[in-house]
């Protein structure tokens, strides 16, 4: 069902993004997975998760095996952390219409993805005001560096219809926001992209 509600949205980002070029700026670097409050530092291994919602934050792994709860709020290593603007966020990683997508989560489970076309979150939530809104971009590993990810490909590796020759190492950082642009919760995902997403994300037939 979640993938019969992408299926057509996800094929529009695919065509109007396929010919559009990648923003150069700031890519993902080895020490974002560094995760900071005051003096501790917590980092995110591979086909695991981390999220900051509020004052909490979880960490866990996709084989369950590995989850952390914590009684306080990260930051990227960055800065970044909930209840900054949303635009801190745009500007921090160079979100652009050829690299993010909205992903719109509605309480019965489905979920929808949308182009970003520099849509604020007002916006957003006067549109489609029965969705939480997440706009989400990735990076993919390419030989030692990060690179940001085509929106269209990030759709695909989302909704877990790459072809399983695909095996590359992927970030996904997805940002949660209200109907005012304040940033209300942050999740990365890092994996290597396979059996483990794809169970996790629950998007098989």
């Amino acid at each position: 069902m979640k993938k019969k509600l992408a299926a057509v949205t996800a094929l529009a980002l695919s065509l109007v993004l396929s010919a559009c070029s990648l923003p150069a700026g700031k890519t993902w670097k080895d020490s974002d997975f560094q995760f900071q409050k005051g003096e501790e530092t917590v980092a995110l291994s591979k086909d695991s998760g981390f999220m900051i919602f509020g004052d909490e934050t979880y960490s866990f792994s996709f084989d369950g095996n590995n989850n952390q709860d914590y009684d306080e709020s990260f930051a990227l290593a960055r800065g970044l952390k909930v209840g900054d603007s949303l635009d801190e966020y745009l500007n921090e990683f160079q979100v652009k219409p050829a690299n993010a997508m909205w992903e719109l989560v509605y309480d019965s489970g489905d979920t929808r993805v949308i182009n970003y076309d520099n849509e604020t979150a007002e916006e957003i939530y006067k549109e489609y005001e029965d969705a939480n809104a997440w706009l989400d971009i990735a990076f993919y590993k390419d030989g030692s560096k990060w690179k940001n990810m085509a929106a269209a490909d990030l759709a695909d590796v989302w909704f877990c219809d790459k072809d399983s020759s695909y095996k590359d190492d992927v970030v996904i950082l997805s940002v949660n926001t209200d109907d005012s642009g304040k940033i209300q919760c942050i999740s990365v995902y890092y994996f290597t992209y396979g059996s483990e997403w794809i169970e996790w994300q629950g998007w098989e037939e």
